[in-house]
């Protein structure tokens, strides 16, 4: 009897006498889905029971529904929902398809490492997270250039143009600046007793994090440039040397040290003849860090003086025989460019010196510097660029030009309302020297704000538009008007 005539097959033979209720070519007897037709008798976990029909498939104990693996008996979640399992996945809460894992660890993928290097350094605080051998790094903002201005007994610091290039920070100063030769040749020949060498400033916008540590190889190379080419021909002039430094920080201060008895061979080459020399070196020579001094850096600023290093190797060593010959003194008196280059070699994958955001490690930092006599007393420098205000015969005969932008703030003096007071951070629309606005501050330097900061002869007052002179129609009037295109403002010289 079947009164309901299933035929789950149709095959016109009801199921209770259907020997293939299914229809799928296996016996019910055989069939471990009689009902629904598989004829691949597929049966994953091995239960005798055909996954078409199976409601825990893989026999992990979570039902189908419930499963976001189904056939996979090891896997029935994956709480991140990045495709993988949460037993074989490293960050089983936060999505990593890539399952990266750099230290390797079972502490998790980089996704959820609080140490992807296992460095010993957290990642938010470490400046090189997937790099073992690395934590911090010396972040140079600004690399600036402090003489000895011999005539005024005092020191200059010049600030330079930075381009950074595969490595190469190379440095340009201002045009017409020049470095103090008699300076340099008093400094050589012993005759100063107050005097320095040119000196390489870094300012530092950041410093390595507390309880790091390096060693820095340095490669100093100063040689006559006269051709401007800084590749080194037979017939300059060159000196060089490689002196290892180590250092350690605190997070606020480095110190700067060089081996115990770590020796530097100094190098001198010119026309095909060849001295060199070795000697004990102090880190005093070479490299000081300052945590606060006179260069404004942020928070440090590291000083290179390869030319005080080179001045005090060949005054040790004067008498050497092996270096006789060389004299510093003429040295500077050979060429009137020079072209100084600072190496900065830390081995295989490693490194700590970068510039600004620049995530390219620094190897080099290079410089031309033009010698001349620097004038002293009697011209004003208003912005301490090396350029004087004013230039008279006497001070173009040094080799030195007056400067066209005397407060350093952009504006050329020819177009400056206040050439001796720099706008700093103010607005400047129309780049004639007035500022847009001029605060109590602003009012007390001298300054005062611009009537017009477009620069289209509408009085901002009146003027529809007053930061766009493309627009010079006055607000509310038809049709509008102009003021003269040229307005004369008299001011009194101090």
């Amino acid at each position: 009897a079947n009164a309901d005539q299933l035929d789950t097959d149709g095959d016109k033979i009801g199921d209770v006498c259907d020997a293939d209720i299914d229809g799928d070519k296996v016996a019910n007897a055989a069939d471990n889905c009689p009902l629904i037709a598989n004829a691949d008798q597929l049966d994953t976990d091995g239960d005798k029971i055909g996954d078409v029909c199976d409601t825990d498939i893989d026999g992990d104990g979570v039902l189908n529904d419930k499963d976001a693996f189904p056939l996979d008996k090891d896997e029935s979640a994956d709480t991140d929902g990045d495709k993988l399992g949460d037993n074989a996945d490293n960050c089983p809460a936060v999505a990593n398809a890539d399952q990266v894992n750099t230290d390797g660890l079972a502490d998790g993928g980089n996704a959820c490492d609080a140490d992807d290097d296992e460095d010993g350094v957290a990642d938010t605080s470490d400046d090189f997270p997937l790099n073992a051998k690395l934590s911090s790094s010396f972040r140079l903002n600004s690399v600036s250039i402090a003489d000895y201005v011999d005539q005024d007994r005092t020191m200059a610091t010049y600030t330079t143009a930075a381009t950074m290039g595969e490595g190469v920070l190379s440095l340009a100063l201002a045009d017409g600046v020049v470095i103090d030769r008699s300076n340099l040749k008093n400094l050589v020949d012993s005759n100063s007793a107050t005097g320095t060498a040119p000196k390489l400033v870094l300012t530092l916008d950041k410093v390595p994090t507390a309880g790091t540590t390096g060693t820095v190889m340095l490669d100093l190379m100063l040689m006559e440039n006269d051709d401007l080419d800084q590749t080194y021909q037979t017939a300059e002039r060159k000196l060089s040397a490689s002196i290892m430094v180590n250092w350690k920080s605190d997070g606020t201060n480095v110190e700067m040290t060089v081996p115990a008895g770590e020796t530097a061979t100094l190098g001198y080459e010119h026309n095909g003849n060849s001295y060199a020399l070795s000697r004990v070196n102090g880190a005093a020579d070479v490299v000081t860090f300052n945590k606060s001094d006179n260069y404004s850096n942020t928070p440090a600023s590291i000083e290179v003086r390869a030319i005080d290093f080179f001045a005090a190797a060949a005054a040790a060593n004067a008498k050497s025989a092996d270096f006789s010959g060389l004299n510093l003194g003429s040295f500077f008196d050979g060429a009137n460019n020079y072209h100084i280059a600072v190496g900065i070699a830390q081995g295989t994958d490693l490194g700590n010196f970068f510039y600004q955001s620049s995530d390219v490690l620094i190897t080099k930092i290079m410089v031309n510097l033009k010698l001349g006599e620097v004038p002293g007393n009697g011209y004003t420098d208003t912005d301490n660029d090396g350029l004087p205000d004013t230039c008279d015969t006497g001070c173009l005969a040094t080799g030195l030009t007056a400067d066209t932008d005397d407060d350093n703030d952009g504006v050329s003096d020819e177009k400056d309302a206040f050439p001796l007071i720099s706008l700093g951070e103010l607005t400047d629309t129309d780049g004639d020297g007035f500022p847009n606005e001029c605060d109590t501050a602003c009012i007390a330097s001298g300054m005062t704000a611009d009537l017009d900061d477009d620069g289209d002869g509408v009085l901002d007052s009146l003027d529809s538009a007053p930061l766009d002179s493309s627009v010079s129609e006055a607000s509310g009037a038809s049709g509008g008007f102009k003021l003269p295109s040229t307005i004369t403002v008299l001011k009194t010289e101090e």
